[in-house]
């Protein structure tokens, strides 16, 4: 794994093809990931934000998985729902609804918009972003991440991503995830600090 850091203004982009992780979709499309506990949410979106723009300036092929699609719609759902709860009971008191699946239930016009709004994220991801995650080979590609998830210190998901990534020849992942350093012979650009300190 090679790192680079996109907090270095002369930071390469060496790679022609990229992978974009959740973190990032959150960091570029969703304007309340202060609210998920990102202690450093502001930089972050400044980074993150500034660094696909050169991406896309400079014709980089970004591509973006299913499961980050579903992890992205999952981690906005949940904070909508969340900021709602607090909007209509003053506070959280913690950081979980209490009875989560009956506050839906009591409220389902609002979860409805909730998850209409949610559609629009989508069409955006779409539009800038070519979704991958359908390789023909599941066996194989089930080996590959297996393989990989070994090694690294990443959940299974992410080595199904970069497994697929692999296959399609994409060689780099755009992640603020540290554990992506733990994947071998695939470039990581972040500006996570620990990511950056290996």
């Amino acid at each position: 794994m090679t790192v680079h850091n996109i907090l270095d203004k002369g930071c390469e982009i060496q790679n022609r093809s990229m992978l974009i992780d959740t973190n990032v979709l959150l960091f570029y499309f969703y304007d309340k990931v202060g609210y998920l506990g990102d202690d450093g949410g502001t930089w972050r979106i400044r980074e993150y934000s500034s660094f696909l723009g050169r991406l896309l300036d400079e014709k980089v092929a970004i591509y973006t998985h299913k499961i980050s699609i579903s992890e992205f719609v999952n981690e906005i759902y949940m904070t909508e729902l969340k900021l709602l709860y607090v909007a209509m009971n003053g506070s959280l008191g913690g950081n979980k609804i209490p009875q989560p699946k009956k506050f839906v239930r009591e409220n389902l016009d609002k979860d409805k918009t909730i998850r209409n709004d949610l559609l629009t994220y989508i069409d955006k991801i779409r539009k800038h972003f070519v979704l991958i995650g359908g390789i023909d080979d599941l066996d194989t590609l089930l080996a590959k991440s297996v393989q990989g998830w070994l090694v690294s210190r990443a959940e299974m998901a992410d080595a199904i991503m970069i497994a697929e990534a692999k296959e399609m020849k994409i060689e780099a992942i755009l992640s603020d995830d540290s554990d992506m350093v733990s994947f071998a012979s695939f470039n990581l650009y972040t500006a996570n600090p620990r990511s950056l300190k290996k």
